[in-house]
């Protein structure tokens, strides 16, 4: 409908109603209408003032459904879009209202002494829809009277329709479990390691999307005008698994879009995934309870004690590691080619006595590794242990 062509097309094309305490749907005619039992005429009105003002109070609402009142005031749309706004003016005085004028800043002149009965507390609403090609906040105001002017009663209202562009958000992430889409944008892992990367992306714009390319600067074309519906607020994912040899940090875009190109919405988001060498961390401390791993590596004792080194190795890198060799300079060859499997962030430890007669300051060597030897992975620590000098006291005779 063109607004600006007075009232015929708006009455063929307006939403009308009129509610009078509980809901009541009346449509717009020249009948006469009831009033406290006296017909009126809805052109003239009843024959009764008041001392006290008219008033009147107006909501504008915006909204997309064309058949329904909107109750928001503001509304996010793709460009040309064609909301629905709604004008609802309540009666809130005590004189019965007959002529009404609707002006909006942007629709123009939608009603012109428009005669319809409007008595007190009682509420009328219509519709207008428009196509909006650019962000819009426009005002309206109606005016409600009768003939003379006399009982003149104003309100006005606002309403925001914001043209948003195609948008989407890209979630890039990396893990190792191909089964999932991984949570985090960041792993170590070892060299050679199948690495699966998770691309999350989200409509966050008002448009649905059909068309879609996922480019990586590491893993190349993934997907080139793929055909998928993306309504708006919907996710779709995907995942890619590659072998990473060395350490990885690559950015992937997503171009979200309609035939033509249009609508075209663009997203990028990025995952490093970190090639860690195998890595062990060894702790070497020294006690005289022999059924412990004790918790100093520094004693003092006397010559002659039997001390009790404890050896604790922790796995810290991305590597299981399979067999474990451990030197110490006081103590020699303690393992040689030890089988035993030490996942990542697994700790073992084992403890060596031995009789201390001076005091000893040794270090101890492990290596970790797998056959080969591939993977070495080697940590050393001290202690020592301090022999304490014994005192010789004079021995004083009497007579």
């Amino acid at each position: 409908m063109n607004w600006k062509h007075g009232i015929v097309p708006l009455i063929v094309s307006c939403a009308f109603a009129v509610l009078l305490g509980p809901v009541l749907s009346r449509a717009v005619s020249s009948e006469p209408q009831i009033l406290d039992g006296v017909p009126v005429d809805p052109l003239v009105g009843p024959d009764i003032h008041s001392l006290e003002s008219a008033t009147i109070a107006m909501t504008k609402t915006v909204g997309t459904d064309p058949s329904v009142c909107a109750t928001t005031d503001e509304i996010d749309v793709a460009e040309g879009t064609a909301p629905t706004y709604c004008f609802r003016v309540t009666n809130t005085g005590p004189v019965a209202l007959t002529r009404h004028s609707l002006e909006d800043s942007h629709l123009g002149s939608i009603l012109s002494d428009f005669g319809f009965l409007l008595p007190p507390n009682a509420t009328i609403w219509l519709t207008q829809t428009a196509i909006i090609t650019q962000t819009t906040a426009n005002t309206a105001t109606w005016t409600g009277f009768n003939p003379g002017p006399v009982d003149v009663a104003v309100a006005s209202d606002s309403a925001t329709v914001n043209v948003v562009p195609p948008q989407i958000t890209l979630t890039k992430t990396v893990g190792t479990d191909p089964s999932v889409c991984a949570a985090t944008d960041e792993i170590d892992v070892a060299e050679g390691t199948a690495a699966t990367y998770c691309f999350r992306v989200t409509n966050t714009g008002p448009v649905t999307l059909s068309l879609h390319t996922l480019e990586d600067s590491h893993l190349g074309s993934i997907l080139s005008d793929f055909g998928f519906h993306l309504t708006p607020n919907a996710t779709i994912w995907l995942t890619q698994t590659a072998i990473i040899t060395q350490t990885t940090a690559n950015t992937a875009t997503w171009t979200g879009f309609n035939p033509g190109p249009v609508d075209v919405a663009l997203a990028s988001d990025s995952a490093t995934v970190n090639v860690v060498p195998p890595q062990i961390a060894l702790t070497k401390t020294v006690g005289t309870d022999p059924s412990v791993c004790a918790a100093t590596d520094e004693i003092d004792v006397a010559k002659g004690t039997a001390a009790t080194y404890c050896f604790r190795v922790t796995n810290t890198g991305p590597v299981t590691l399979s067999l474990h060799t451990l030197e110490d300079s006081h103590l020699g060859s303690i393992l040689s080619d030890f089988g035993f499997l030490l996942p990542p962030d697994a700790t073992i430890f084992l403890t060596q006595t031995a009789i201390i007669t001076q005091t000893t300051a040794n270090t101890a060597t492990w290596t970790g590794f797998n056959p080969g030897p591939v993977d070495v992975a080697i940590a050393t620590d001290s202690a020592t242990v301090k022999v304490l000098r014994e005192l010789y006291l004079p021995l004083v005779l009497k007579e």
